[in-house]
């Protein structure tokens, strides 16, 4: 996934591993935002979660794990 910061003129990659599922959401006027957070900012954010949900869960058997891994990196535009 990228995404498009024409603001400060850079594009920001969402690469996973393991994952097939992607939640983007915003916390809009709905949510708590963060104590650092103006609360005009909800206007200009996005949250790009990785996981595998819904038809992509994983059920795992007690003792067992998996692994998922994201990379994140940004180039101008």
């Amino acid at each position: 996934m990228e995404i498009r910061d024409e603001n400060l003129k850079r594009t920001i990659r969402v690469e996973k591993f393991n994952s097939k599922s992607t939640v983007v959401w915003n916390p809009w006027t709905t949510q708590k935002l963060p104590d650092d957070f103006d609360p005009a900012e909800h206007k200009h954010m996005v949250c790009v979660e990785s996981g595998n949900l819904k038809q992509n869960k994983i059920s795992l058997p007690p003792g067992k794990t998996t692994n998922l891994k994201v990379v994140l990196s940004s180039q101008p535009l």
